[in-house]
C-alpha cells in the first residue's frame, strides 16, 4: 500500500506591501555587522543570537512622528512584529526562530513610539518545490 504524506509550508507576500516597510534605523551592532548584512543573514534563515539584531531603532525622518506601528513590518532590515502578534507566533512550533525585544523610537532617539515591538528571526527557512497535480 502506498502511504501518503502531505507536509504544509506558508509563505507570506506581507513586505510585497511596500506600506509595511518603514523609514527607522539603527546604530552599529555589537556584531561589527551592517543592518544590509543582518537582513540578508535573517532571510536566508542562519541562526542568530540578539547581538546580531538592533536594541532599538530610530525614525529616519525628523519631520515625520511614527505612529504605532502594524503588527507586521520591516524597519531598519530587520522584521519587527508587535507583542500581540509575537503572542500568536509563541502558539506556534517555529523551529529555531526567536523574538528579541526592540524599542522604537522617534527621530530625536528619547521619545518612544507607542507600542511593544520584537525582532523576529527567521531561523528556520527551508528549501522546497511544488509539484503540479494538473495532469494535461
Amino acid at each position: 500500500m502506498e502511504q501518503s504524506q502531505t507536509k504544509q509550508v506558508w509563505a507570506s507576500r506581507a513586505f510585497m506591501d511596500s506600506t509595511r516597510i518603514k523609514g527607522f534605523t539603527a546604530d552599529p551592532l555589537p556584531t561589527g555587522m551592517n543592518l544590509g548584512q543582518m537582513a540578508e543573514l535573517n532571510q536566508a534563515g542562519e541562526r542568530m543570537s540578539a547581538e546580531h539584531f538592533p536594541n532599538e531603532i530610530f525614525a529616519k525622518y525628523p519631520n515625520k512622528k511614527e505612529k504605532k506601528q502594524a503588527d507586521l513590518v520591516l524597519a531598519a532590515g530587520a522584521v519587527v512584529v508587535s507583542a500581540a502578534c509575537a503572542d500568536v507566533l509563541r502558539q506556534f512550533e517555529l523551529g529555531h526562530s526567536s523574538h528579541y525585544p526592540i524599542k522604537l523610537f522617534q527621530h530625536d532617539r528619547k521619545t518612544p513610539v507607542e507600542g511593544e515591538y520584537f525582532c523576529l528571526t527567521s531561523a528556520s527557512a527551508r528549501m522546497f518545490f511544488a509539484l503540479s497535480t494538473r495532469r494535461s
